[in-house]
């Protein structure tokens, strides 16, 4: 057994002196684990994987990744080719990602789901199980899918551990607005519903973000896990205070960004996931310190006028409270503590004791 772990980074984001978190996971992984078989405790590798936003390979990707939606299908099938050259039955799926890299990571998930792993023998079949994926009509537990896996795929089944990603935006995972409208449907989710073969999904969200465009896309509880009292899929998407890359990272201030880092870390540590110790040591005190708490506002004149400001809608349905596990982070109170002109709008009295806080 070991683990694979799968770093998508967001729009026009790459390795560089401002790294987003995705790109701080990914340095932080142990290459070696731990894991506990029979009450012996064994080392085992941790295999990880960057991929980069698209819009990142020059002026041109730039615009055409930004506002096309080129490069996704791309990134997509690189994490996939990338499994199936080192996925074995038994080995612990972790994907991560921020912004439109959520939207990989997530469509991801989709695609394991639908098709499974391909055999290494059955790499020729990509392109094919790619767009069989893509084709809205199917649905995984179909007889064609089923009967696809059965011929294809390693497994017919294989659970994915781990989701972390930060701020998934738009009902496209693009920003609506700013996309070309032939490409609103191609990159739509083809269902917002979490998978039940995923155990562990963690969504960190902005409360602060107030670009129409980033509008973000939260996961429901599918019918799988809804109808069975004893399934044991965890859920928590989690508003933390910031706009859209003050909870991704990529801002020089980084100490709302870690906050969010922090948290997704310790719940990856949690399901078996090994960090350097140091690196992670290094992110709590920085999380901690109460410096670079700067919150940024990206809503300039231009924006203002051609795109519309909003904001966000925290538990937007009543109803959905028990399919969607919002929370709010416990960072709010404090960060409203300490400015004392912090107090956004869509935190209402009503919402604050509503949902849940985190310990």
């Amino acid at each position: 057994m070991k683990r694979i772990i799968i770093c998508c980074d967001g729009t026009w984001n790459e390795p560089g002196k401002h790294p987003t978190n995705v790109q701080r996971v990914f340095e932080a992984i142990s290459p070696k684990g731990k894991t506990v078989i029979d009450d012996v405790e064994h080392e085992i590798d941790q295999i990880s994987f960057y991929i980069q936003g698209v819009g990142t390979a020059g002026l041109m990707d730039k615009y055409l990744g930004g506002f096309t939606g080129k490069g996704i299908d791309d990134n997509i099938i690189e994490a996939y080719k990338f499994l199936i050259g080192n996925y074995y039955p038994g080995d612990q799926i972790y994907l991560f990602g921020f912004s439109r890299g959520a939207y990989t990571a997530r469509s991801l998930a989709g695609l394991i789901r639908n098709c499974g792993i391909l055999k290494p023998t059955k790499f020729n079949h990509l392109l094919e199980a790619y767009g069989k994926y893509r084709h809205s009509k199917n649905h995984p537990e179909s007889p064609e899918m089923i009967d696809y896996r059965r011929r294809f795929a390693l497994a017919d089944e294989v659970p994915i551990r781990f989701i972390g990603v930060w701020d998934t935006v738009g009902a496209l995972g693009i920003p609506a607005r700013l996309a070309l409208q032939s490409n609103m449907k191609k990159y739509q989710f083809h269902d917002v519903k979490l998978s039940s073969k995923v155990e562990y999904a963690y969504h960190a969200l902005a409360i602060d973000e107030r670009r129409s465009p980033f509008r973000p896309t939260l996961w429901e509880l599918s019918d799988t896990v809804k109808k069975d009292p004893n399934h044991k899929q965890v859920l928590e998407q989690v508003w933390f205070p910031g706009v859209h890359s003050d909870i991704g990272g990529g801002y020089p201030e980084k100490g709302l960004s870690f906050i969010s880092l922090l948290w997704l870390v310790e719940k990856a540590e949690a399901t078996g996931l090994c960090f350097n110790p140091v690196y992670k040591r290094w992110v709590k005190v920085v999380a901690a310190c109460q410096q670079n708490y700067m919150l940024h506002n990206e809503e300039s004149l231009m924006y203002k006028i051609m795109l519309n400001i909003r904001n966000r809608r925290i538990d937007d349905m009543a109803w959905k409270k028990q399919v969607r596990h919002e929370m709010l982070h416990s960072s709010l109170d404090w960060y409203k503590r300490v400015n004392n002109n912090y107090r956004p709008k869509n935190v209402t009295s009503s919402i604050s004791s509503w949902l849940p806080h985190t310990p």
